[in-house]
């Protein structure tokens, strides 16, 4: 997913089986539902009530989304992402990724699990100098990000390079976030958005399972201490450190690891970046 020599106007990838339960058939996506057997299953015709209710109902699961690059998207149209999952069912997977050099303000998240999205796993992706949002990952629900680089923000994010949202009854509860490398060059950029989205309820770090996460920014060296003691004073993130990942060279887009780097013993895996994208 390429813009090389065009105008990018969508997204990179999307997977989605969004749909409002209206057996009218008035709502989003409601007239691709099967009412009958929603019926013959539940008793009734009505939402059955919990997503691990409704999950067996869903669309779009056990999808591997895997090695692609994908740049240069969102250059016209705005609130578009390199990847995009929403209102799944479970098990899809979207692995080693290389989301890159997406410049435009029109651009909004990296990687976004959007409404009603649960038991999505994010995992060694190398997302690196996204602007817009420039938030790396989304979450609302319970899904997993381990062992991915987010580097370089190439403006301040207007929430965090990690955003935890929520919609009216959805909770980020059991989402997994560990082993990850949170790299940046500037003071200004903003770590964690943790708030309301629409409606009167939080999401907070503290609810996932964070931990074994290294946060680092060459020009304040202070900024993932700073995180980690807010954090740590919630019984979040206790074996997560603020340490250099010494990558080989980050300004040309190699995160390959130097000998001495302190990820492995977070957890980190090296991410063979030579597999991903178009090959010979």
């Amino acid at each position: 997913a390429t813009g090389a020599g065009t105008l990018a106007i969508a997204p990179g990838i999307v997977v989605s089986g969004r749909i409002i339960y209206d057996p009218k058939g008035i709502g989003e996506c409601s007239r691709t539902v099967r009412w009958d057997e929603i019926e013959e299953a539940t008793g009734a015709r009505r939402n059955p009530g919990s997503w691990d209710k409704r999950e067996p109902f869903l669309h779009g699961r056990k999808n591997i989304i895997e090695r692609n690059e994908i740049r240069e998207v969102m250059e016209i149209m705005s609130d578009g992402n390199g990847i995009y999952i929403s209102g799944t069912g479970a098990g899809n997977l979207v692995r080693e990724n290389f989301i890159h050099n997406c410049t435009s303000m029109h651009f909004a998240e990296g990687i976004r699990c959007d409404d009603d999205q649960y038991e999505t796993t994010i995992e060694r992706n190398v997302l690196w100098r996204l602007a817009g949002l420039a938030t790396y990952v989304t979450l609302k629900g319970r899904n997993h990000v381990i062992g991915n680089i987010f580097a370089e923000p190439l403006n301040p994010p207007r929430r965090g390079m990690l955003s935890l949202e929520l919609i009216k009854g959805q909770k980020v509860d059991g989402s997994r976030i560990q082993s990850n490398i949170f790299y940046s060059t500037n003071k200004k950029d903003k770590l964690l958005f943790q708030g309301r989205n629409y409606y009167k309820e939080h999401a907070y770090l503290r609810d996932a399972e964070a931990d074994r996460n290294l946060y680092w920014n060459s020009s304040d060296p202070d900024w993932g201490k700073r995180h980690l003691k807010e954090e740590q004073g919630h019984g979040s993130e206790m074996n997560s450190i603020s340490a250099d990942p010494l990558f080989v060279d980050p300004d040309k887009g190699n995160f390959n690891l130097k000998d001495n780097s302190p990820a492995p013993g977070i957890g980190f895996e090296p991410i063979d970046m030579s597999l991903i994208g178009l090959q010979r």
